[in-house]
């Protein structure tokens, strides 16, 4: 079977058999179509975070989509020794006090958002746009 991962399979009623027949036949693919690595067994998920040197998120961004320019700017495009030393300061300022205070005021921020009756967010909250987007 001739097969190129395509990034709209989750948009798909039901794109889980495609994962399935990857994981049973091609559970490590390359897409030309999108010019992607897929990994689709959790095993070698967690072996790809841990070779960082094969799987850079530093070379191209570890999202599709990442901007070029975020690209070794951020936690998620960064590679060690760099990224040790940001997520250590990242460590020290989100200690589990730290969040713990934090959910109120998200819950605060969060909740108008909401659909009523729901946890789904009708939309994206400005708190949320502007924690996400700040430098």
């Amino acid at each position: 079977m001739s097969f190129n991962y395509e990034l709209m399979i989750i948009a798909s009623d039901d794109p889980y058999p495609t994962y399935k027949w990857m994981r049973d036949n091609d559970p490590v693919h390359y897409s030309e179509v999108e010019d992607i690595w897929v990994l689709s067994r959790y095993a070698d998920v967690v072996d790809a975070f841990k070779d960082w040197k094969t799987w850079s998120s530093q070379r191209r961004g570890n999202l599709v989509n990442d901007m070029p320019e975020r690209i070794g700017l951020t936690l998620g495009t960064t590679d060690p020794p760099r990224h040790r030393w940001a997520r250590g300061i990242v460590n020290k300022a989100f200690t589990p006090r730290t969040v713990a205070d934090l959910g109120a005021l998200l819950n605060r921020a969060i909740s108008p958002n909401t659909l009523p009756g729901s946890s789904t967010p009708r939309r994206t909250s400005p708190f949320a746009a502007s924690a996400t987007t700040s430098t």
